[in-house]
């Protein structure tokens, strides 16, 4: 098949090669260059490291419909594997619970729906829908927001009420940490989760 493309058309492609950035659509062009060069199917193969199957078709779609049908994209993506209401269903669930991996949520959506979601195509739902990889906040095992409001009232009329040559001291203990440690998971963006302290200990 070695010359079988008109001077014209070889430059055609050659200019549609340089300007193509998608690796796949430069391979389809490829294929027809090497044909027209004389190079066999089982030598295009390996050199693009393509089936010859593929070689084939390639050359097919270029015979029916010139470059245009050669980088024509008939790929329109997956419809997903869940409904717009089991997805809202997910989010709702995982907003209230939260998972330290995909994993976990991938079983979750298993073991619930019977739905086999791969890590990457379930780590690009949960971007898609708003969801990060974020850390929790822990918050005091004993926090009591009337008490915080006292402090605070009573720290003031502290400050207001001492002679200049006061001092404020605040004194903490050092101790080996005994304390709940904040770990990551995805939670909505823009949503907080929050995990208690342990409960402290009497110490001076």
């Amino acid at each position: 098949m070695k010359d079988f493309l008109p001077a014209q058309e070889v430059t055609n492609l050659k200019v549609a090669h340089r300007a193509e950035k998608d690796r796949k659509r430069a391979d389809r062009i490829k294929t027809i260059l090497f044909l027209q060069k004389g190079f066999t199917y089982p030598q295009i193969a390996e050199l693009l490291l393509l089936d010859e199957t593929t070689i084939r078709l390639y050359e097919k779609e270029y015979q029916k419909a010139g470059v245009t049908g050669l980088l024509e994209d008939r790929y329109h993506g997956n419809m997903g594997l869940l409904t717009e209401i089991q997805i809202r269903d997910l989010e709702n669930h995982l907003r209230s619970n939260t998972y330290h991996s995909v994993k976990a949520v991938c079983r979750y959506e298993k073991r619930t729906l019977g739905k086999a979601y791969f890590v990457p195509g379930m780590t690009q739902l949960l971007h898609r829908r708003g969801f990060v990889y974020k850390k929790t906040k822990v918050l005091p095992g004993k926090f009591d927001p009337r008490k915080q409001a006292f402090f605070r009232k009573f720290y003031a009329t502290l400050k207001e009420c001492k002679n200049p040559e006061d001092r404020i001291y605040f004194l903490e203990a050092t101790h080996t940490q005994h304390n709940t440690k904040a770990a990551y998971g995805w939670i909505y963006k823009g949503d907080l989760k929050t995990i208690k302290a342990n409960s402290g200990r009497q110490r001076l």
